[in-house]
């Protein structure tokens, strides 16, 4: 009998995915574990695995489309399996059989409204391929820009977001309209830091970076405040049995958040040396889906620029975000009034005021600054 493959839970913070593409067609042979489609979710791309083998008899779920968990997607069975039409979920035109294309072209031309009766195919036969489609989208957008062009003086250019620029920008639009943030922001010195990185080589005789600190530091501090280890859903405090820092970096125009998990149970030496391996990978291009998952709280560092403070989104499904300005020399006015120049750097946190108020955001980020200032000696 045919089975229905359902859309499997893929986030913690949401019950919808987008399919963006199928990766098999009617007609496939599927084995059990196979990638069959590539979906994104509020935080990544992944790809969904069938949990049955057979032949792939329908695909019900559109790329593009805005897919529920539980929802079927496909049907899968025995080669020449009739289905049923509730089985299906959706009617075909009659018309569809007499256009030489695949139902899975068929419906790519349904939703960017081409009409195959006028599209001339380049596969064998005649068949009409997706890359048809394309060329005829770019002949059709080529002809909508010489007559929008023509009478203007000045010219747009129109560039589509990457994957990735798409879920970073639904992201934080859905977490500055949905999370009520508030903001708190403490000096930290590094005098204390900077001297032991001289004294202490980490890694194949280097030092550590500073954010390995920050990371050491947030993450102990969160044993102390499990409930900022958290997030709000549907009038719930729902608490993280791990603490795994996300690390935001920036790739030309891309902004990607790689996770150190468990990092409150790993040494500086340790933090350190997965940082390096993460910050190689995103610059190359290796990062995997999996190296961003299951984050529980967030650091953005923008040290590196003349950047004094700044405020950081919340990451969907977190209740706080610490922003780290640059490292600067301060005159600072100790407890006896004598006058010192400092090392500094400016840490915001942002908050959730929904599960996190003032005076525990206050005290967590002052725990940040004692075991950062004090811990390493």
């Amino acid at each position: 009998m045919a089975s229905e493959i359902k859309m499997p839970p893929l986030s913690q913070t949401t019950d919808n995915v987008k399919l963006i593409e199928w990766l098999v067609e009617e007609g496939d042979t599927i084995e059990k574990g196979d990638p069959i489609c590539e979906v994104e979710t509020d935080k990544t791309n992944m790809e969904v695995e069938s949990f049955a083998s057979g032949t792939m008899l329908k695909i019900i779920g559109q790329e593009g489309e805005d897919i529920t968990v539980d929802s079927v997607i496909a049907i899968i069975g025995k080669p020449g399996e009739i289905i049923s039409n509730d089985q299906t979920g959706i009617t075909q035109a009659a018309s569809t059989s007499e256009i030489n294309a695949s139902p899975l072209v068929q419906r790519l031309a349904l939703k960017r409204g081409i009409d195959l009766t006028k599209v001339k195919g380049s596969g064998a036969s005649g068949l009409i391929v997706r890359s048809d489609l394309e060329a005829c989208l770019a002949a059709s957008r080529g002809g909508a820009e010489k007559n929008q062009s023509q009478g203007k003086e000045v010219l747009l250019r129109e560039t589509e977001l990457s994957t990735n620029q798409k879920i970073v920008a639904r992201s934080l639009t859905r977490s500055k309209s949905e999370i009520p943030h508030y903001y708190i922001k403490t000096s930290v010195f590094q005098d204390r830091i900077l001297s032991w990185r001289e004294k202490h080589a980490v890694s194949d005789g280097k030092k550590a970076a500073i954010y390995s600190f920050y990371i050491y530091a947030i993450a102990r501090a969160l044993k102390f405040f499990p409930g900022i280890n958290g997030f709000y859903k549907d009038d719930n405090h729902i608490l993280y049995n791990q603490i795994n820092i996300g690390i935001a970096y920036t790739v030309g125009r891309e902004l990607y958040v790689p996770v150190v998990k468990q990092a409150d149970t790993k040494s500086i030496q340790e933090i350190d040396e997965e940082v390096r391996m993460i910050s190689e990978k995103v610059q190359n291009g290796k990062l995997e889906p999996s190296d961003s998952a299951d984050g529980t709280f967030t650091i953005s560092n923008l040290g590196v620029f003349p950047v004094e403070d700044f405020s950081a989104i919340i990451t969907p499904g977190q209740a706080g975000i610490i922003a780290i300005g640059r490292n600067e020399k301060r005159l600072f006015i100790d407890d006896e009034d004598r006058v010192q120049i400092r090392s500094a750097a400016a840490v915001t946190g942002s908050f959730d005021h929904r599960v996190v108020n003032g005076a525990e955001g206050a005290a967590f980020l002052e725990k940040v600054k004692e075991l950062f200032e004090k811990e390493f000696k």
